[in-house]
């Protein structure tokens, strides 16, 4: 299991867990999570007795036909718009990922995982970062999708 902690507020927050080695499925990210808490009763003195209970959220991955799906997905989305490269921008490509995925793009546990899917659009040639003046007239770097020979 992994988490973002504060370490100034000691607030735990984007659990997440991840299946490390298996003999049967794929490893990597299962889903995310939260700790909820619920009231059990009241002690002698009349304080609350609480319990912890884990909620899941998003799923992030199911199978490898699901992972292609959504990467068809994200190309889509790519080439149907401009979305820029770095993640303070709100056209960044990354949100798409992290809708799709239910990753938490507000942190960088969830920022890294979102780089990472993109590095691997890119590695396979799928995906490439281009520059382009913004709207601004300024030089930009946004995503684009690889246009195959068949296309």
């Amino acid at each position: 299991m992994t988490a973002e902690r504060n370490h100034l507020t000691g607030i735990v927050s984007d659990h997440k867990l991840w299946l490390a080695k298996s003999r049967v499925g794929e490893e990597g990210p299962l889903g995310n999570f939260e700790l909820r808490t619920m009231m059990l009763g009241h002690d002698e003195d009349g304080d609350r007795l609480t319990s912890c209970y884990i909620q899941p959220l998003h799923e992030i991955k199911t199978n490898s036909d699901d992972i292609k799906n959504k990467e068809v997905e994200i190309l889509k989305i790519i080439k149907s718009g401009e979305y820029r490269h770095h993640h303070n921008s709100p056209e960044w490509a990354g949100y798409a990922i992290a809708h799709l995925f239910g990753i938490n793009s507000g942190t960088n546990s969830g920022r890294k995982i979102i780089y990472a899917i993109l590095q691997n659009l890119i590695s396979e040639k799928k995906l490439k970062i281009i520059e382009k003046a913004s709207r601004q007239r300024k030089p930009q770097k946004f995503y684009a999708v690889v246009e195959s020979v068949s296309d």
